[in-house]
């Protein structure tokens, strides 16, 4: 799976579009803030759709395998909505994580 890097404006995320596979764009200003943007799909018509967009927030705990969180939904949250979660709880999720895994 291929991984864009870009800074994830709102503009930039909602012109995004799908494709034959899920791929993943990080953000350039927030490490491990990640745009998973899953692959086109057909209804039981045939009718095409485009797939959707989650943030998703990446990292790996130490000895483990990447693991990732999905923050929600674009159509729910913008991408400086995330950022400033993350900002914000970003000490607190580090140390949480800590005990999670």
């Amino acid at each position: 799976e291929k991984t864009i890097k870009i800074n994830l404006a709102p503009g930039y995320v909602n012109n995004l579009s799908s494709k034959s596979q899920r791929y993943y764009v990080a953000d350039t200003l927030c490490p491990g803030l990640v745009l998973r943007v899953l692959p086109i799909w057909k209804d039981k018509k045939g009718i095409e759709h485009q797939g959707r967009k989650s943030f998703v927030w990446c990292y790996r705990p130490k000895g483990k395998s990447p693991t990732e969180i999905s923050l929600g939904r674009v159509e729910h949250l913008s991408s400086n909505k995330v950022l400033s979660i993350l900002k914000n709880s970003y000490s607190n999720l580090k140390y949480f994580l800590q005990f999670a895994q």
